[in-house]
């Protein structure tokens, strides 16, 4: 199934949409969720709308498939080399595009989004790929 993914200020966990007829509507919110063939996408008039505003929209995503556990670990058991997974980060008020550390991100095989919490116990999202 393809799903559209963005972290939900207000609920401090993902917000998980699925592609109906009439368009994105949600499906659920989740603190884990694991994509494959992952496009990250950014819309510039959102952004552009943060940066004149300076308040967050919702304006970037990681679509895909809601991958598997079996796939997963298909994936993880088809490679030689143990898997690393890199931080995928957003900030834009400095890009336009994801970044995987200096470089911008487009694609990915796989994406995990992970709830995590810093040492005040706020809720952050963490997004890495390979």
């Amino acid at each position: 199934m393809k799903v559209r993914i963005y972290f939900n200020l207000h609920k401090r966990r993902f917000s998980v949409q699925s592609k109906q007829a009439k368009g994105w509507r949600l499906l659920t919110h989740t603190d884990c969720i694991t994509i494959r063939d992952a496009e990250f996408k950014v819309s510039e008039a959102g952004r552009q709308r943060v940066i004149r505003e300076k308040r967050k929209n919702v304006h970037a995503f990681v679509e895909g498939y809601a991958a598997t556990r079996a796939e997963i670990e298909t994936y993880v058991v088809g490679h030689d080399a143990p898997l690393v997974m890199d931080a995928v980060s957003y900030d834009p008020y400095k890009a336009g595009t994801f970044m995987q550390g200096e470089a911008p991100i487009h694609t990915a095989e796989l994406v995990s989004l992970t709830v995590t919490h810093d040492v005040n116990g706020n809720r952050k999202p963490a997004i890495n790929a390979i």
